[in-house]
């Protein structure tokens, strides 16, 4: 064989592959990135449930929260506390925070195949440990 035909056919198997290998390796740092989006809101709702189960302050809990989301995009972040009123809570009930966020990047090629969102959701339950009474907190 031809010295010459041999070097161009690997350039040409180069050529060819270096686009997939491209893509697996954008692939694999974008399922990364959520990953990372993910433990991020999953500590936000477990810090946010925190505050509100030792603070009796739904404010400071949705502060909290996207705080700690702050690197994220805060238009795709939603927090909600349930009860919306820790008032009527007493010491033991529940509280519980869901932080819900749209993840953009390659996710929206997939909304696009399957007409759907891709929000990555997280959930925290913690029991209260303080009352509110007559507008003091224990």
């Amino acid at each position: 064989m031809n010295k010459d035909y041999c070097k161009g056919q690997a350039t040409l198997e180069f050529a060819l592959v270096l686009p997939m290998v491209i893509i697996f390796i954008l692939v694999v740092s974008q399922f990364g990135h959520m990953v990372f989006v993910q433990n991020v809101i999953e500590q936000a709702s477990r810090e946010a449930a925190r505050i509100a189960a030792t603070t009796n302050d739904v404010g400071k809990a949705k502060a909290a929260a996207l705080n700690i989301c702050s690197a994220l995009n805060r238009e795709d972040v939603s927090v909600e506390v349930i009860p919306k009123s820790l008032s009527s809570l007493s010491i033991g009930d529940f509280v519980t925070v869901k932080i819900t966020y749209r993840y953009g990047g390659i996710a929206n090629v997939i909304e696009a195949l399957v007409e759907g969102e891709a929000m990555l959701k997280s959930k925290s339950m913690m029991r209260m440990e303080c009352e509110n009474k007559e507008g003091m907190y224990h």
